[in-house]
This record gives structure tokens, C-alpha cells and sequence, in this order.
């Protein structure tokens, strides 16, 4: 019963099954592999390259909370012998008959660029008298956001069932931070070509091209400045790197959930 999840920490665990065709082979699936940390983590250390990814579990605990009184109506309907396990089924359920309109159609995050740990489907409903012009997300207090996490291993197969949520907040920071889902890159502290230290002015214009926001995918600005890398460690959230300009600095991966 969805009714009875509290966190996404348990949903993006939920066994999706096996199929002898998938490419999960043994234990392959995101279902069956330990959690990621709860922070940015660096999931691939190169000799000149990283790459990091956001936990979906706390990404989507942060910007939403599961809503009980939506999810046990799903759950009720489907006693009822109506089938709810999809994104487009739940949508077309609650647009029938609870007085909701579909304002951002069902998508995959598999779709367009991403950083996250796991893929999910989605979608946002509004009550059917508000006129957001497809601006759902400054109209999150009334919105519901239809959730199904992927945790299985090819993308076409080996979903959860579908989860309604509302935002954790109506502030349009959370909002837009739901939405903001690929690492940036900081300094926390280098040196010049000269040991000299950097001052907060020549760290932030190294690292302006590889923040959320200045580019669709900021790893790949980072990672098109990187010379070398000097220390780094998977999973942790801090690496050491020399830049192709000279300088060596200490850089931290971060996500929109960190700071909302």
C-alpha cells in the first residue's frame, strides 16, 4: 500500500522484480543496491575528469512531502479493481474525478539532462479553475506532483507505483529547485601557478562557468578545465584537481537540495 511509505529513502529501495532480458544481471538494479550517501557524491574518479551525482532520495525529500489523504485514495481505487500503477493512470483518475487538471504532462528525467542517482516519471496536477498557464510551479500550494521512481535497471521497465506528493513549500525556491536537478562545481580554497593563495574574487570567476544556472551541464565546463586530478575519493564530496590555467584548487560538487 503506498499509503503506508513515509520517505523516499524507502520508495527508491521498493523491489521493482527481475526480468531474465533487463541488464540487471545478479544484483545490478537500484533496488537492490545499498543506498547512496545522503549528500553530492562523486560516483567516478578519472585521471583528468570527475563526475557527481545527487541522491534522487533526498532530492525528492526535500522539495516534497508525501501526501497520505491523496496516496490512500489511489490505494482505495485500486481495491476497487481500478488500475493505478502508472504516471498517466493516476492523472487521468484524479482529472476524472477530483477536479484536477493536468498543467505539466507525464515525463521521464531520463529525458533531458540530469545528475541524479536514479531516474523517476512525473507530472503536476492543478485544481481545474486555476489559470497557471502551464506555470505550474508558481502555483505549487495547490499542486499535487505525481512521482514513480525508476529502481530497476534498463529505463523502459522497473518502476515503483506511482506516488502523490505536494511541495514541501509553496516559496518558489523549492519549486524551481525540484526542477534543478544537475551538480555545480565550488572552490573551497587554491593556489596560483605561484602557491600564492586565490582571493574570493579569482576563485569566483574560475568557477562562474561551472555553476547551476550558467550552463545546462556544468560537469562538462568543469571537467573541460581540469589538467589533472590530484586527490579524490568515490563517494566523498570534496577532490583536489590542478586546472589547464595552472592553478590547483579544492573543489566540492553541490545540488539545489542542499541549500533550500
Amino acid at each position: 500500500m503506498r499509503s503506508e511509505y513515509k520517505s523516499f529513502k524507502e520508495i527508491t529501495r521498493i523491489s521493482s522484480g527481475t526480468h531474465f532480458l533487463d541488464s540487471g544481471g545478479e544484483s545490478g538494479r537500484h533496488w537492490q543496491r545499498p543506498l547512496p550517501p545522503d549528500h553530492v557524491y562523486l560516483w567516478s574518479v578519472g585521471e583528468n575528469d570527475l563526475y557527481a551525482s545527487i541522491p534522487l532520495h533526498e532530492h525528492l525529500d526535500t522539495f516534497l512531502n508525501l501526501s497520505k489523504k491523496w496516496n490512500k485514495i489511489l490505494d482505495d481505487a485500486e481495491e476497487d479493481g481500478r488500475e493505478l500503477f502508472w504516471v498517466q493512470e493516476c492523472a487521468d483518475f484524479l482529472v476524472e474525478n477530483y477536479g484536477y487538471k493536468i498543467d505539466s504532462r507525464p515525463d521521464n528525467t531520463y529525458n533531458n539532462k540530469n545528475d541524479l542517482s536514479q531516474d523517476f516519471q512525473w507530472c503536476v496536477l492543478v485544481p481545474e479553475g486555476e489559470n497557471t498557464h502551464g506555470e505550474w510551479y508558481y502555483h505549487a500550494e495547490n499542486a499535487l506532483v505525481l512521482i514513480q521512481v525508476h529502481t530497476g535497471a534498463d529505463i523502459r521497465g522497473g518502476y515503483t507505483p506511482t506516488f502523490v506528493c505536494e511541495f514541501a513549500s509553496d516559496d518558489e525556491s523549492y519549486t524551481l529547485g525540484f526542477m534543478d536537478v544537475v551538480v555545480g562545481w565550488g572552490i573551497s580554497s587554491g593556489v596560483d601557478e605561484d602557491g600564492n593563495e586565490l582571493s574570493d574574487r579569482e576563485i569566483e570567476k574560475l568557477s562562474e562557468r561551472w555553476q547551476t544556472g550558467y550552463s545546462s551541464s556544468p560537469t562538462s565546463k568543469f571537467n573541460g578545465d581540469i589538467e589533472s586530478v590530484i586527490e579524490a575519493k568515490e563517494n566523498g564530496n570534496e577532490a583536489k584537481v590542478k586546472l589547464k590555467s595552472g592553478e590547483t584548487v579544492v573543489v566540492c560538487p553541490y545540488a539545489s537540495f542542499e541549500y533550500a
